[in-house]
């Protein structure tokens, strides 16, 4: 019995700094960059989509979710549109873009 309890505090002690260490480097977060460098008056954007399905092809007899995010210039202003197929078969275009509206 004493092996397995010294084994596992020795599996514990090197788990948790191990974890402790990749989540304050940043692994298992989401990024979204375009490589783009924004200066004087300039813009980058980063895009990134998340989906439940990430399926190509027909949806029969599933449901597939898509929510892309967006975050525009100095300050990151963001949005979101989500699209739901139910069922569907044949060819489904989807076009995620802002609709600007002017008066």
């Amino acid at each position: 019995m004493a092996p397995v309890r010294v084994a596992r505090l020795s599996t514990a002690l090197v788990a948790v700094p191990l974890a402790l260490g990749l989540s304050l480097a940043g692994a298992g977060a989401a990024h979204a960059d375009n490589g783009s460098i924004a200066d004087d008056g300039a813009n980058s954007t980063a895009v990134t989509t998340s989906d439940s399905g990430n399926h190509k092809g027909d949806v029969n007899g599933s449901n597939y979710t898509v929510t892309p995010q967006v975050a525009t210039g100095d300050g990151a202003a963001n949005y979101a549109t989500t699209v739901n197929l139910n069922e569907t078969s044949g060819i489904t275009a989807l076009n995620f873009g802002p609709i600007f509206l002017r008066f």
